[in-house]
């Protein structure tokens, strides 16, 4: 990915005697449309020197001394950008701004004309405003992406109405492997390790696996700058619905050896609060914390090292498991759980999970010519699963469910990158050995196994001309599973092979510099995962039960999208994305319509079952600039499920909603060495519609009823010397709504949260 800021070059002038009478210039543009940006502030921090750039983004600083300095550079709207620069002779260098973050746009590589990845960015100012919430809820603000919830505080991002193993998590260059076969599972990722979050449905997904029939997220760390000072950040956080307190810090710097980057965060919270009434057990406590070490060994060779460790351990809603199928009606007919406390507690009980997640990535890369990299990537993951429940006999402290999953990812490629194309061919090979905890007493869930995947990948984009791009992808994997399954209390090997391909077609088209279209055709192949074929008994986290369907066969998901992108003058941007994909095969857990009861308890039934289907939406983000300060933004998501099998709704498909924001950015103070930025005044609205596809033999219960829930948010940047302090408080559901989300497992037995207000403070150097 394109970076914030890329400097050009260096422009010679005669070396005057005189230490302080150099000029730093420049120009300030848009990274999106190149697009220069007018009324930008260029400021050495720590001083009284800088410039605003004029209508065509062009500044000049004077008189600058020769050493080293800190650029501080923003714009309304954009996040303002730290630069590190040796002055030893007058400077011109470009910088880059990511003004247009919620819009979908391509992101130049290294300066060139052919196109990396495209996706959604999810920029570092979102992240930050952000902090603490999960990474399902933070790729839910972009238009198309919504979250599948287990209550209030686990949820897992639905790209176009899919998800689960549909749906790849990239985290540092590695396909997260963990434990995340269930809807309760949340990814074991914490957002604030990463600097910007894609999300990917194009071409490049294809990159990361064959199974990714949904789309990606990619998080991602930028390269670290070759500053000599400590920089970082300390953030922290305090939410009122449930006393969330969140500690997390980050540090960098290049060092004699090598540069390096580190960072950890702590947050606890208690039980949630929905309006009216606690949601007993739900409290959390997580921690995590990674290392980032990156060495330029010689000209050709470089190479960098990651490691992150997550841990946490939380409550599912006590009122969610019933003791008989009288008290599990009565739950669900119930306007509030059986189980709920006078206050907010902090003690998790059973039923709870504990979850510990380790990822070791290493990455070398060499230059073979001006135009060739060789890359090798290898990566080990580790994830530990532990799911109590409430047990008869003092067995409550032994797990009810113990997984272990170790994972081995190694991949290598040749890329090939020149001003009119660029080029991908890889192999990978992916490991998984899943083994259960014989301690537990229970017949597991889900069964030993052993998966081994091979593929290859091919992906070239070619610049036809000025105006045109197109893109081509393909992928082939041979995906073998060596299960063994617990029948009868005798142990049943079983082997499945399955044969994934891939294959996707884009094409940007740039009408003039305000019009633009993408088209991306697609057609993935997909097996069925593990839990899909196997799984038979309680899933304890979303309080029911599952059962794996050994007949299952290989999804088979052909999807076209096409995407507008508009600006008419310098006021109003919009993209709409319109998008048809067929499945055949197509695998969901289908409601039964009686309860099960169990020496556990009384429990719903779901079994996997499959159709074919077919899938219709459009998304659409509109913004308007009424002034350089004033903007209005609007967001809208449409998606029509339907099974074409039976010729019926398609079960657990998004609601239609629709969001908008108004924001007014404050001008900027300055009294003496402090000087306030970026104050931002915003209040939001978001109104999910009912979702009326639905058949009453389809589920449990009807579906909730459309809802609104109100938002608010003021936030400013107190610039001190070189220190700079974020402030901001976010208030959710500001009206204090009772409501119920159609994709929450929890549904059935309670309202969704209450107000929360969200106070955050952060402190840059």
């Amino acid at each position: 990915m394109k970076p914030y800021f890329i400097i050009f070059f260096l422009l010679p002038f005669y070396a005057s005697a005189q230490q302080c009478n150099y000029t730093l210039s420049g120009r300030v543009l848009d990274i999106s449309t190149q697009e220069p940006l007018g009324y930008s502030s260029v400021q050495i921090e720590g001083t009284t020197f800088g410039d605003k750039t004029d209508d065509n983004g062009f500044f000049e600083i004077k008189n600058i001394c020769a050493g080293e300095v800190h650029l501080l550079v923003s714009h309304i709207g954009c996040e303002p950008k730290r630069i590190f620069i040796r002055v030893k002779k007058d400077t011109t260098f470009t910088i880059y701004l990511p003004h247009h973050s919620s819009f979908l746009h391509q992101i130049d590589v290294q300066g060139k004309s052919i196109y990396e990845e495209e996706g959604h960015v999810i920029s570092e100012k979102e992240l930050n405003q952000q902090s603490g919430n999960s990474l399902g809820n933070i790729a839910s603000n972009v238009s198309g992406v919504s979250t599948l919830k287990t209550g209030a505080g686990i949820s897992k991002p639905i790209i176009h109405g899919l998800y689960g193993k549909r749906i790849q998590l990239i985290n540092n260059d590695i396909a997260q492997q963990s434990q995340s076969w269930g809807n309760d599972h949340a990814p074991e990722i914490d957002p604030f390790a990463a600097d910007n979050i894609t999300v990917i449905k194009g071409v490049y997904g294809i990159e990361y696996g064959g199974n990714t029939i949904g789309g990606a997220l990619k998080m991602n760390s930028i390269p670290i700058s070759d500053d000599p000072h400590l920089h970082g950040k300390a953030l922290y956080s305090y939410a009122t619905n449930n006393g969330l307190q969140l500690l997390a810090t980050r540090f960098e710097k290049k060092s004699k050896y090598f540069k390096w980057r580190a960072g950890m965060a702590l947050q606890q919270g208690g039980d949630y609060r929905a309006p009216n009434y606690y949601l007993s057990n739900t409290a959390f406590k997580q921690g995590s914390a990674f290392l980032q070490l990156e060495k330029q060994w010689s000209e050709k060779l470089k190479s960098d090292f990651h490691y992150s460790y997550f841990a946490n351990s939380l409550g599912i809603l006590r009122g969610a498991h019933a003791g008989n199928l009288t008290d599990l009606e009565n739950a669900i007919d119930a306007t509030q759980p059986a189980f709920t406390d006078a206050k907010r507690e902090y003690d998790i009980d059973a039923p709870r999970q504990n979850v510990q997640h380790h990822l070791f990535k290493t990455h070398f890369a060499y230059q073979l010519s001006d135009d060739v990299q060789l890359h090798l990537v290898y990566g080990l993951q580790q994830n530990n699963r532990k799911e109590f429940d409430i047990r008869r006999g003092g067995r409550t402290k032994i797990p009810s469910l113990g997984l272990k999953l170790a994972a081995q990812d190694a991949k290598f490629y040749y890329h090939k990158l020149t001003e009119e194309r660029t080029t991908k061919i890889g192999v990978q090979y992916q490991y998984q050995s899943n083994t259960n905890d014989a301690g537990t007493g229970i017949l597991p869930l889900q069964p030993d196994y052993q998966l081994h995947d091979v593929g290859v990948y091919f992906i070239h984009s070619i610049a036809l001309n000025e105006h045109a791009e197109f893109s081509i992808g393909a992928r082939q994997d041979i995906r073998n599973i060596d299960a063994r399954l617990i029948r009868d209390f005798k142990v049943e090997p079983v082997v499945t092979t399955n044969y994934n391909s891939s294959l996707s077609l884009g094409l940007d088209y740039d009408w003039t510099k305000k019009v633009a279209t993408h088209i991306n055709l697609s057609s993935v192949r997909r097996g069925p995962e593990v839990n899909e074929l196997y799984s038979v008994g309680l899933h304890q986290g979303v309080a029911s039960i599952e059962e794996g369907n050994r007949n299952l066969k290989s999804e088979w998901g052909t999807k076209a999208i096409i995407t507008e992108h508009l600006k008419v003058g310098k006021k109003l941007q919009a993209e709409f994305s319109l998008y048809y994909q067929y499945i055949q095969n197509y695998i969901y857990l289908q409601p039964q319509p009686d309860f099960r009861l169990t020496i556990r308890g009384a429990f719903p039934l779901f079994i996997y079952e499959q159709t074919d289907a077919s899938l219709t939406g459009l998304d659409a983000t509109i913004k308007y600039h009424f002034t350089d300060r004033l903007s209005f933004l609007s967001k809208a998501a449409f998606i029509h499920g339907q099974d074409l099998t039976y010729n019926i709704p398609l079960i657990y498909m998004p609601s239609n909603n629709l969001y908008a924001s108004l924001q007014y950015e404050l001008a900027d103070i300055s009294l003496k060495n402090i000087r306030l930025s970026g104050t931002t005044i915003s209040i939001n609205g978001n109104y999910v519609v009912r979702q009326n596809r639905l058949l009453a033999s389809q589920d449990f219960m009807p579906a909730p009823d459309a809802y609104f829930l109100l938002g608010a948010r003021v936030e400013t940047t107190i610039n001190l010397g070189e220190q700079q302090f974020y402030l901001s408080v976010q208030a959710q559901n500001l009206l204090n709504t009772s409501y119920r989300n159609y994709l929450n497992r929890l549904r059935y037995f309670a309202d969704d949260t209450g107000r929360n207000i969200t106070l955050r403070i952060m402190w840059k150097f």
